[in-house]
């Protein structure tokens, strides 16, 4: 397995709920399905927050322009985020998402 790009994002989370409605611009139906199920402000400012760094960090990464809108970052059984590329998943792209009192960071490795 070969590294085709890595890309990184670090946010400041205050800065998503400082601006109401912004993740209507950016998340996909499916994230906005997920978030809709999240009660707790933090868990939903985290969750905000961390599509936000993982989509920026998968575009640093790669060497094509891809859309926000074609990326959606959905939870498995296990919490353990997974990337959808216009709705198909990808196991060529692997993920971190981190979050702090303050920020939240996302990684990412594109293989081959």
């Amino acid at each position: 397995m070969s590294i085709k790009g890595i890309g990184t994002d670090i946010v400041l989370k205050k800065r998503f709920s400082e601006k109401k409605g912004i993740e209507e611009r950016f998340l996909s139906l499916l994230e906005k399905k997920e978030l809709s199920l999240i009660n707790n402000e933090k868990s939903k400012e985290d969750y905000i927050s961390g599509r936000w760094a993982a989509k920026e960090s998968i575009i640093k990464a790669s060497d094509k322009k891809i859309l926000f809108s074609k990326i959606s970052i959905l939870n498995s059984s296990t919490g353990k985020p997974e990337v959808f590329i216009e709705g198909k998943k990808t196991n060529k792209i692997v993920i971190s998402i981190s979050h702090g009192k303050e920020y939240t960071i996302a990684f990412s490795i594109i293989v081959n």
